[in-house]
């Protein structure tokens, strides 16, 4: 069975988590057609992430070779 990607996402970060690492970084790709608005499936990703424990820190985002979007969030452990 394949796992949406933040559910992916998310089990990395709790194993970084539970291994205490200090920092954890994914990436995103959000590729075209894009649009203005909301991205969801970011959203479920970030969100999945903070959930184990991760705070959102950093954020950096460049354009990709298919002229879409890639994200790279980092997170530090909440404690």
């Amino acid at each position: 069975m394949t796992l949406p990607a933040d559910a992916e996402v998310a089990v990395a970060a709790r194993t970084g988590y539970e291994r205490g690492d200090h920092v954890f970084c994914c990436a995103l790709t959000l590729d075209p057609p894009l649009t203005t608005g909301a991205v969801p499936e970011w959203s479920l990703t970030v969100s999945a992430v903070e959930e184990v424990g991760w705070v959102l820190e950093h954020w950096s985002v460049s354009q990709n070779h298919l002229l879409g979007v890639r994200a790279f969030p980092l997170f530090r452990r909440r404690d």
